[in-house]
């Protein structure tokens, strides 16, 4: 086998890049099939890594001490297989199912990404993998914009717009979504990117001007979905790794900002008033907040409900009594979903962890694991993302992922002598094979 830079080898560097591109871009392996119920890059990654797992078990290697936090979360799973092999549990609702099956196969890809995330060279890999999916994610988002026709939407939803809207089949708003199914969705998965980039400048793998890629692709990602929750969350992790900065990285990054603005006004994007402005309007359609307000708030009052009455989770069978009493099957709350799904305990137990890596930020060392963490501890406020792959494999890997480890990452603040890259890859070895 061929060995690449500072002695890795080849096959592992490969892997390491494949498997971030699989996290980030999800997209169907079958084409043709675009009602998300089709296998995705994904789950292949997720059915290869608990295969190696599997045999490594039969092999007696020895594992990862890791392997005892990806057990934890599957013993609390029980619970939520219970309830969807339990003739009681009532109707089962088939997405929801899924989540349960790519839940389980996660802990494979969890646990070998957590372990390879300890060795310089392939974490460096796999973050490249993670940044390079995020683009080609970003790009079915830009193609689905650009290609998407008025005419193209169901006759019922024109009457819809012309009767209750008042509005002409041209002035419908387009929110794209390219792979991921859902506007909303499509913002959350693709503003991974935010935090990644932050964290890999703080660990001194990106330049610090690389800033302009994250503020650039939270200004495109809205444009094209108009989703508003990840903006926000994506929003305050960028200004406060900015007030970390230095008074004159202050300034750059404002001045970058304000040209980024100017951007956005120049593509059309706010108009000249208020009404005219398609992205203005999302935070100034005091109205239309209400109403989406009010409905998300029904929503969630019916969750809590729900919970209280079945606090160790319903499995799928949720999604039915949800639909009756609100008219939709979203919870509009991660959190809450989660709990129906797999009971509060597990709820609790991810929350936690979750937590735990994000108060990392308030430490000298701050890895990317603890700013992907934030991001899902806020974006998990404003939608119910489980039915996203990728954001379903994020939360399992931080939920296992030991914050000891984190002392293992070399990180670099501003003013902070940097070794180069050569020097951090070769001072530091891998304490042990991948699969044990």
């Amino acid at each position: 086998m061929g060995r690449g830079q500072h002695g890795a080898p080849s096959l592992a560097l490969w892997g390491a890049l494949l498997a971030g591109v699989a996290v980030t871009f999800p997209s169907f392996l079958m084409p043709g099939v675009a009602d998300g119920s089709g296998p995705r890059t994904t789950d292949l990654l997720n059915l290869v890594c608990i295969t190696l797992l599997v045999m490594a078990v039969f092999r007696s290697a020895r594992l990862h001490p890791v392997i005892r936090g990806g057990l934890l979360l599957w013993a609390m799973t029980l619970p939520w297989v219970f309830m969807e092999i339990c003739a009681s549990a009532g109707a089962h609702d088939p997405p929801v199912q899924r989540v349960l099956i790519r839940w389980i196969l996660c802990g494979g890809s969890a646990y070998l990404v957590t372990v390879l995330a300890e060795v310089p060279t392939l974490r460096s890999r796999f973050l490249y993998g993670l940044l390079i999916g995020i683009v080609l994610s970003s790009v079915t988002v830009l193609y689905d914009f650009l290609t998407f026709s008025p005419e193209n939407l169901p006759i019922e939803q024109l009457v819809d717009l012309a009767i209750y809207n008042g509005k002409d089949i041209h002035d419908f708003i387009y929110r794209a979504y390219g792979i991921f199914g859902h506007p909303n969705g499509a913002a959350g998965c693709i503003l991974l990117g935010v935090p990644i980039v932050i964290g890999a400048i703080e660990e001194g793998r990106l330049p610090r001007w690389s800033f302009l890629v994250a503020m650039g692709l939270m200004g495109g990602i809205f444009y094209l979905t108009k989703s508003r929750g990840p903006l926000i969350v994506s929003a305050v992790l960028l200004t406060y790794w900015l007030w970390s900065q230095t008074r004159g990285i202050r300034l750059l990054i404002a001045f970058a900002g304000v040209l980024i603005v100017l951007g956005v006004i120049a593509a059309g994007g706010f108009g000249t008033s208020a009404n005219e402005g398609v992205l203005l309007d999302r935070f100034l359609d005091i109205g239309t907040i209400s109403v989406n307000a009010n409905d998300r708030w029904w929503t969630i009052a019916t969750s809590l409900d729900l919970i209280l009455k079945n606090p160790l989770g319903m499995g799928s069978a949720y999604v039915e009594p949800l639909e009756i009493a609100t008219g939709t099957s979203a919870t509009h709350n991660a959190y809450l979903e989660l709990a129906l799904m797999g009971g509060v305990p597990l709820m609790a137990l991810v929350a936690i962890r979750l937590a735990k890596s994000a108060a990392r930020l308030l430490t000298p060392r701050r890895p990317i694991e603890a700013w992907l963490s934030a991001y899902l501890i806020g974006i998990f406020m404003f939608e119910s993302y489980f039915l996203q792959v990728n954001i379903l494999f994020m939360t399992f890997w931080l939920t296992i992922a030991p914050l000891r480890s984190f002392k293992r990452v070399a990180t670099h603040r501003a003013g902070t002598p940097m070794r180069s890259r050569h020097d951090r890859d070769l001072g530091a070895k891998p304490t042990m094979d991948l699969i044990g």
